[in-house]
């Protein structure tokens, strides 16, 4: 019954809003045949890699690497958005195709699927489609979920519903920690199914060539993927900052497209003087902040910066990944709000290399760090020996597929 609801509200809404998602399509520059799973070339049985935006295909790329370097199998990549597809697309090759992820319409997804059949089909995260699922499994794929996390359990009984048929249809979840292990048992995973082995976000971080040079000004500070409500509270604590440290500067990368705008009225509205990254790429030494509009670039600034402060967390939106900042080496600040990678967020402060503040004392906790070079120093080396003993979890996945590939039996959580 869920299967012919599902379908026919997927063939509802193809037939009255075909015309309107396909112009949709072709403004955000998408690639219409992909949506409709024309794929042109793609191998015959691949290993197939699914995430669903930029964080998430960043996540794709490190296990595919690390399955190049053991297996000899083609690899398939797609991803839902098309600034996740762009990044896929770094790494294409004779031996691995990055594309769009045809829309779950049943006629469109079975057709793509019934020409690719995948040896294993991998969700990355949460990313979940029915059909997806439904027909890789179908075709003879090993379904599985890498890094699975999932939003605590509610009493949402449609939720509970699309769960359960979606978890129907899934060999293994590999969650990335306890947490979210405790997330997909309470939606209703069963528990053979469900195995912790690890966060795909935790991996080595390289530096792009491209990075702007360090700006001779101390302190550099990244606020990263700020999110809307959290403009105020970042920069009023800059406000603090600058009290103390005139020749501050301020990068700030808002999460979304939406954000950007306000938060560049937040800095015309308070008067503040800055330049915007799709300006001049070149960081101005006569401004106080620069605004990163653009998008992909955060990792760039997190490497050139004395302190990164993780957003999301001063607002409730969950928190995003400090892994990158942590990775570099960066002293973390963040808010209290961290479920979203909460495993990972109490490792780094119960270590020392973050801190976790109120909104209200953002600025002044800030302020007493910079005033400190030896808890600067400090916290810089405590993060990179977390990602020392952290960095590795690709590889575990990596060769978990490999066993898995080798194994006939039907159970791939043993």
């Amino acid at each position: 019954m869920f299967r012919f609801l599902y379908n026919l509200l997927w063939w509802i809404i193809s037939i009255i809003l075909c015309i309107p998602l396909l112009i949709y399509s072709a403004i955000k520059g998408e690639n219409i045949l992909h949506r409709l799973g024309i794929y042109g070339e793609v191998p015959k049985s691949p290993i197939w890699i699914h995430a669903s935006s930029v964080g998430e295909s960043a996540e794709s790329i490190s296990l595919a690497i690390e399955l190049k370097n053991r297996l000899d199998i083609p690899l398939l990549l797609t991803s839902t958005t098309v600034t996740g597809y762009r990044r896929l697309k770094s790494i294409e090759d004779e031996n691995c195709y990055a594309r769009l992820l045809a829309a779950d319409n049943p006629l469109i997804i079975k057709t793509a699927i019934s020409k690719i059949r995948p040896r294993i089909a991998i969700t990355i995260e949460a990313d979940f489609w029915f059909n997806k699922l439904y027909y890789a499994k179908r075709f003879g794929a090993k379904t599985i979920v890498a890094s699975g996390k999932i939003a605590r359990p509610t009493r949402n009984i449609f939720k509970k519903l699309y769960y359960k048929n979606i978890f129907a249809n899934l060999d293994c979840i590999y969650a990335r920690d306890e947490e979210q292990a405790r997330n997909f048992l309470g939606w209703g995973a069963r528990p053979e199914k469900v195995v912790v082995l690890g966060d795909l976000k935790i991996v080595p971080i390289n530096v792009p060539p491209d990075t702007p040079e360090k700006p001779k000004r101390f302190p550099i500070i990244v606020a990263g993927s700020v999110r809307s409500g959290e403009e105020k509270i970042i920069l009023d604590a800059f406000v603090e900052i600058r009290e103390r440290f005139p020749d501050a500067l301020l990068i700030t990368a808002p999460r979304h497209p939406s954000e950007i705008e306000r938060f560049e009225k937040a800095l015309l509205k308070e008067g503040f003087d800055f330049a915007k990254r799709s300006q001049t790429e070149k960081i101005p030494t006569d401004k106080s902040i620069y605004l990163v509009d653009t998008i992909g670039e955060l990792i760039k600034f997190y490497a050139i910066c004395d302190a990164v402060i993780i957003c999301g967390t001063f607002v409730d939106y969950g928190g995003h990944n400090p892994w990158e900042a942590i990775s570099l080496g960066k002293p973390v600040i963040h808010g209290k709000f961290t479920r979203n990678n909460s495993t990972l967020f109490r490792i780094a402060d119960d270590s020392g290399a973050a801190l976790e503040t109120s909104a209200e004392e953002l600025g002044k906790k800030l302020v007493e760090l910079f005033s400190s070079p030896e808890k600067i120093e400090t916290m810089s080396c405590i993060a990179k020996d977390i990602s020392s003993r952290l960095g590795k979890t690709a590889e575990i996945y990596a060769e978990k597929i490999v066993e898995i590939l080798s194994d006939n039996s039907s159970n791939v959580c043993l």
